[in-house]
């Protein structure tokens, strides 16, 4: 509808995709346009964005502004009911929409849209013994203000010289593996939302190692805390020993801690000394920690030693 055209076009129908900075759809004959085999009004067009009643005149509809755009959904749930709305106001016409309607939504993040994502390690400091493994846990925040999508960690691994990777495990979106880089790819994360990839290495030589990733995404305004750095220092370690024992009530508490980084422990028990096939492993934890043994008094006496975790 416009002051030149009071009725409008006449063709059969639309299927067309809507695109914030289109050419406006209200008024596509004025310009090139392509119709389908149907007669439907096809190609990519910028929303009407005219909020205003569909029984203006046309000049209403020349000098109204275009406020209600596809940009006015950016960060809201596009879950939900949609509603489609058809006013026909020319007198003695009758129709149907004989075959439904649909709308198909491709949420984005566009660029520039803020999202800070901030990628911490845990622990960032781990002594490994020779053989064993080394297990680190990658986090990755959305801190807003806009839920982040498209989100990449890109793990350029340390292998090859005495340090191997066994696996890597996701709490959300997908890993893959390049030669020695590693890609978790996170398709959105909500605001204040987390992930976790636990990375796991064996490491057969001596020595420091140093694995750093770093995460990607559109428009995120704080690059400074992308980056997340985990330290191994692979050696030949004795196993800490317990630092104290407490008893209340006949239940016992283990202390373990050492001196250097935090390293796994096993806690394992045995009743029976005489056999050295009996030891159960019955906790396990990173050092410093404390173990209360509830099971302990189930038992007439129990033994206790202290393992380097893998």
């Amino acid at each position: 509808v416009s002051s030149a055209n009071a009725n409008g076009y006449g063709n059969t129908g639309l299927n067309v995709t809507f695109l914030s900075g289109g050419a406006d759809i209200h008024t596509y004959q004025v310009g090139s346009f392509t119709l389908n085999g149907g007669g439907q009004l096809t190609g990519t067009w910028g929303a009407d964005g005219r909020n205003i009643s569909p029984f203006s005149t046309g000049t209403v509809f020349d000098s109204a502004g275009r406020a209600a755009l596809l940009e006015s959904f950016n960060g809201s749930n596009p879950n939900g009911s949609w509603l489609l709305f058809v006013q026909d106001d020319k007198p003695l016409d009758t129709g149907v929409i004989s075959n439904g309607w649909a709308v198909t939504l491709t949420s984005a993040n566009p660029v520039g849209f803020a999202s800070d994502n901030q990628m911490i390690a845990s622990p960032t400091n781990a002594n490994v013994n020779l053989g064993g493994n080394w297990i680190v846990t990658y986090s990755v925040t959305n801190y807003g203000p806009s839920i982040a999508t498209n989100i990449l960690v890109t793990d350029d691994m340390p292998i090859g010289g005495g340090l191997s990777f066994v696996g890597a495990v996701p709490s959300t979106g997908s890993v893959s593996q390049l030669g020695a880089t590693l890609l978790w790819n996170i398709p959105t994360l909500a605001i204040n939302a987390g992930a976790q990839l636990n990375i796991t290495f064996s490491a057969s030589i001596l020595g420091i190692y140093t694995n750093s990733v770093t995460v990607s995404g559109a428009g995120d305004p704080n690059p400074d805390d992308d980056t997340a750095v985990a330290y191994a220092n692979v050696a030949v370690f004795s196993p800490p020993a317990f630092s104290s024992v407490t008893f209340s009530g006949g239940v016992p508490t283990l202390s373990v801690t050492n001196a250097g980084a935090p390293m796994s422990v096993i806690i394992q028990a045995n009743t029976n000394l005489a056999n050295p096939f009996s030891w159960l492993p019955i906790y396990t934890n990173t050092t410093p920690f404390s173990f209360t043994d509830l099971n302990a008094t189930n038992y007439p006496y129990r033994f206790y030693r202290s393992l380097l975790g893998p």
